[in-house]
């Protein structure tokens, strides 16, 4: 099937002057205001707005833009309205290893650290400083753009001009970010032009910088994505399902899972995953994924199933707007395997249902991520996992997006969150912390902290006596957690990694296993069915509502008694 991009129809769409966006913003200046509420009041304001998205028609979510809150309020008073939030990193993690600013650079120094060599002779202290400016011989680069792997990146320094008060000729010198496992040459490059051809997916960072004959330099800095849209390769008659060593999962026996699979093993529980994507052609999870049959079966170009989504044969990307949910930054991925690939998942014969609500920079917008909740909701996931967060105050339309999940019967199991800027676990209980969606008072979402090889509390872990409710194997620095890899060029299919992202997946498997044998348990009950397994620790006293490691045994133990 090609893809199907921009499949969202219906009455609801004008056929005034606004203009219909497809991409979810990626800065928040191009960000809008989001509206929900009953047609004749939706369309009004689209009518007067000078563009819109679509976020869920079925359940009357837009986004607007070219209008104020007061003005829509004013327009149309029974509409629920916020401003949309984007966030540039939604999976917190290790830090990026980012080019600078002139500011950070001043930081560097006085914190004693060396100047990077593409600054070498620069005199960071020159008020009258040349301009760096990078252009793009093929098509315009910016902050939010976009390329396809395979793509020829090349940039020029045309525009970049000395000071007028120096009219010198600038030396110019180039620096390319990629991202792990990329085979792109690093170190610093000379001259007027750059052009490369990425190898991996994900964000792709470039510097320039501009150096006069008096030491002033300019600094540049053009952030990218590149991305990818392979075929959907769906098992067939005969493909074998490959095997790996499960001694690489040493997480697995901490929560008892071998155990629990001879009792359960998740069978065709979905497990939506809200996160950067899937690689949903890595040999070991291509035999766990969601396949909507209905759209498979059917003629390409159509809504066959009627949910307003042409072609979703396996979920949505609401970042691209298409049918192709291809994971270009990794995390999704990892997450994905550690919840239900055949190998080593929790539940390893659950299917994964994935959703792109974050792009290739690990970033993303509240108006994707609350379009992908109604999506799960909407189309047969039991189970989301949430590894994402930020710190929102409130935001009504997302837990709202929760509480609907939650009458469809359907659980959130949501990451903790990994610390502060420091890394360091902060306590959601104090006041001023405020972390969504992990601190959502919603009877259907369970909050996940995450555990060491020792079963004591990360000191990256987040942690709250009322705001988490379990915890589970989340790796650290010295004994990551394996799971997939999404594509790389060197072809490595695994990855480690370590995080309160982690730790949520399993827990997610687990929550699978227990309604393969109880389907019919509500959410809310499920909630306190998970936090009753496991064994207590005394490290978690005082830091969680359970004070326990989950054990997936005692949880599949337990739903076999009710």
């Amino acid at each position: 099937r090609p893809v199907s991009a921009q499949a969202r129809y219906g009455s609801c769409s004008p056929a005034g002057t606004a203009k219909k966006i497809t991409k979810a913003p990626a800065t928040q200046a191009e960000a809008g205001m989001l509206i929900k509420g009953a047609q004749a009041s939706t369309e009004a304001i689209i009518e007067a707005s000078s563009s819109y998205r679509v976020i869920n028609e079925t359940h009357g979510i837009y986004e607007v833009h070219g209008l104020s809150q007061k003005e829509i309020k004013a327009m149309a008073p029974g509409l629920s309205v916020e401003e949309n939030q984007v966030y540039q990193r939604l999976i917190p993690g290790e830090k990026r290893n980012a080019p600078w600013t002139m500011n950070s650079l001043d930081e560097e120094l006085n914190a004693g650290e060396a100047l990077p060599a593409i600054f070498a002779g620069c005199n960071l202290d020159a008020e009258k400083t040349p301009t760096a400016i990078i252009g793009e011989n093929n098509a315009n680069i910016d902050h939010r753009a976009t390329s396809i792997l395979g793509s020829v990146i090349d940039f020029n320094s045309d525009d970049s001009a000395a000071h007028p008060d120096n009219p010198s000729v600038l030396e110019k010198r180039w620096e390319i970010f990629a991202p792990a496992r990329s085979k792109v040459e690093g170190g610093v490059r000379p001259g007027s032009r750059l052009r490369f051809t990425p190898d991996n997916v994900g964000l792709h960072q470039v510097a320039l910088v501009v150096k006069d004959d008096k030491g002033a330099c300019g600094l540049d800095v053009a952030r990218f994505i590149i991305s990818w849209n392979p075929s959907i390769n769906l098992p067939q008659a005969g493909d074998q399902k490959p095997t790996v060593d499960l001694d690489h999962f040493d997480h697995l026996p901490r929560v008892d899972a071998e155990k629990a699979w001879e009792k359960a093993t998740g069978k065709d529980v979905v497990i939506a995953v809200l996160d950067t994507g899937l690689n949903y052609n890595h040999g070991a999870i291509r035999f766990n994924l969601a396949v909507n049959k209905r759209e498979l079966n059917s003629s390409s170009n159509s809504d066959s199933d009627g949910n307003g989504f042409k072609d979703d044969v396996l979920g949505w990307d609401f970042i691209n707007d298409d049918n192709r949910p291809y994971d270009d930054e990794g995390h999704g991925s990892h997450v994905s395997g550690l919840a239900a690939s055949h190998i080593f998942g929790l539940a390893p014969d659950a299917k994964i249902l994935p959703v792109k609500v974050l792009n290739g920079a690990g970033g993303g917008d509240a108006g994707s991520i609350l379009a992908g909740i109604y999506y799960a909701a909407d189309n047969g996931a039991t189970v989301i996992n949430g590894s994402l967060g930020a710190p929102i105050e409130s935001f009504k339309m997302l837990k709202e997006g929760l509480i609907y999940a939650n009458s469809k019967g359907v659980a959130a199991i949501i990451s903790a969150g990994n610390g502060d800027e420091n890394g360091i676990g902060m306590d959601l209980g104090t006041p001023g912390i405020d972390i969504w969606p992990a601190e959502l008072d919603v009877p259907n979402v369970v909050t996940i902290a995450a555990t060491d090889e020792n079963d004591a509390l990360t000191t990256y872990s987040n942690y709250g006596d009322q705001e988490v409710e379990v915890a589970g194997p989340g790796g650290d620095s010295s004994h990551p957690m394996w799971s997939l890899a999404t594509q790389n060029a060197m072809e490595h299919s695994f990855a480690p990694s370590a995080g309160t992202s982690m730790s949520a997946p399993v827990v997610a498997g687990i929550a699978a296993l227990v309604q393969e044998v109880q389907p019919q348990l509500s959410p809310s009950r499920l909630k306190r069915l998970l936090m009753k397994s496991g064994r207590k620790v005394q490290a978690l006293e005082g830091k969680i509502v359970s004070e326990k490691v989950i054990s997936a045994l005692d949880a599949v133990d337990i739903a076999h008694s009710l």
